[in-house]
Formats: structure tokens, C-alpha cells, sequence
């Protein structure tokens, strides 16, 4: 487990909601805004418009992004399982050594 932290770096409008497609959260928010995604959220999902606008951070550490830029992202998991599992896997486009 851990603290999920979504840090707008530009405006951005996203909207976060559980595996029963309960609302937690949704609004457009402001540069250097912060939502910390409840750490009892029963399978967290996000839905942004601008990926590349968020800072994601798992206990502070940060993650890669959720998505491409200017591609709309939808369903994508934030818990703090689903986001260090990704941080493990190679990105697309990234090297690794052998």
C-alpha cells in the first residue's frame, strides 16, 4: 500500500472513482493543487483529459507518468499496488540493460 498524491502542474480536469464507480473526486483543478487518493479506496481509477499534467507520487516517490501527453486516459488504476507494479515495467519507447 501507500499514499497516492495527483500534484497538477497546469490545470487539469480528472476525475477519480472506485471499482463500483463511486465518484471520490472530480474537478478541474489549479497548478500546484494536490488530492491525496484515500488510501481505503476500494480500486481507484482516474479519468484526465492531459495526463502529462500530473505529478503522480506513491509515499512522495514519484511515478511515471499515467499516460501520454496529449492523450485522454481513461480507467487507468491509482492505487498504490497498480502504480508501483508500472514502475517496474519498462515504458514504452525505453531501454533497458542487458
Amino acid at each position: 500500500g501507500g499514499q497516492v498524491t495527483l500534484t497538477a502542474t497546469q490545470p487539469v480536469w480528472l476525475r477519480i472513482y472506485d471499482a463500483d464507480g463511486q465518484r471520490l473526486f472530480e474537478k478541474e483543478m489549479a497548478a500546484g493543487e494536490r488530492y491525496d487518493v484515500p488510501m481505503d479506496a476500494k480500486g481507484p481509477m482516474i479519468n484526465v483529459g492531459r495526463p502529462e499534467s500530473l505529478q503522480v507520487t506513491v509515499n512522495g516517490s514519484n511515478v511515471p507518468a499515467l499516460g501520454p501527453a496529449g492523450r485522454a486516459i481513461k480507467d487507468v488504476p491509482v492505487s498504490a499496488e497498480a502504480l508501483m507494479v508500472r514502475g517496474d515495467e519498462p515504458q514504452a519507447g525505453a531501454t533497458t540493460a542487458p
